[in-house]
């Protein structure tokens, strides 16, 4: 069996619940020689701790717990002392993005797709309040259309300058409307 294929079995098995030296056994039988088995599932075993230990680092910083906290806790919890000293570095050093996620997201940032494990905040942008207020101004119920439609696609102060410059459109034609009315009154 090659490493790869009972680097996955391992995984999936160990991720399963299944104890170590039932992994073991089971790469054992598959052909592996038991050294390579147990180097297997130590790298696996390894591999799911050090995410299990930075998923819990980021949750406590998220938390507010300073970085001597998170070591403390990783530490107590088996981590080597070596590894969650490394890991809370790198996370203090990406701590304002950590940060983002516990204190609400900033003007201008919006949560990112839930395609990787830290869905962190990205930026997204704002848009620009005088396109959207000739857009609104200019096309009226073509830019009611787009408005309506456009949830994500346009940014906050474009949509803000639409409605803005759609407001006026509206106020502007009803004013007119009721000047010329009353100029051809009798």
């Amino acid at each position: 069996m090659n490493t790869e294929a009972a680097l996955g079995h391992a995984m999936a098995r160990i991720d399963a619940g299944a104890a170590r030296d039932a992994v073991i056994g089971e790469l054992v039988q598959m052909g592996s020689s038991p050294e390579a088995a147990q180097a297997v599932v130590d790298q696996s075993v390894a591999t799911k701790r050090a995410a299990q230990d930075g998923d819990l680092a980021l949750s406590l910083l998220r938390q507010g717990q300073s970085p001597a906290e998170v070591w403390e806790v990783l530490v107590s919890s088996g981590a080597e002392p070596a590894a969650a000293e490394a890991l809370v570095r790198e996370l203090v050093k990406l701590r304002p993005a950590a940060g983002a996620v516990h204190h609400g997201a900033p003007a201008g940032v919006r949560a990112q797709a839930a395609t990787s494990g830290d869905h962190l905040w990205m930026a997204q942008d704002a848009g620009s309040f005088w396109k959207g207020f000739f857009a609104g101004f200019l096309c009226g119920c073509w830019a009611i259309i787009v408005y309506a439609l456009s949830s994500d696609t346009l940014g906050g102060e474009t949509k803000r300058g639409m409605r803005t410059g759609i407001g006026l459109n509206l106020c502007l034609s009803v004013g007119l409307q009721v000047i010329t009315e009353i100029s051809r009154a009798p």
